[in-house]
């Protein structure tokens, strides 16, 4: 399981997302502009979406969530 910020100082993070995917890791997409991130890379798609800023009740479903994504 995985929580993770799309655009870091370094950019984005297309080779982690892609390994994440591929090795069927759930993961936890946190970003401000979710949407968007999918068509830069597809594998963000196999990720559950959470919207910056959120709310610790929302960060807990969407964890809850992410396995089912796989």
């Amino acid at each position: 399981m995985a929580i993770v910020d799309p655009h870091l100082s370094d950019g984005l993070c297309s080779a982690v997302v892609r390994h994440l995917a591929r090795g069927q890791v759930p993961f936890v997409v946190y970003s401000g502009e979710p949407g968007s991130l999918i068509d830069e890379e597809p594998a963000f798609e196999n990720g559950e979406h959470l919207s910056k800023p959120a709310m610790p009740d929302d960060v807990i479903a969407a964890v809850r969530r992410a396995p089912a994504a796989v």
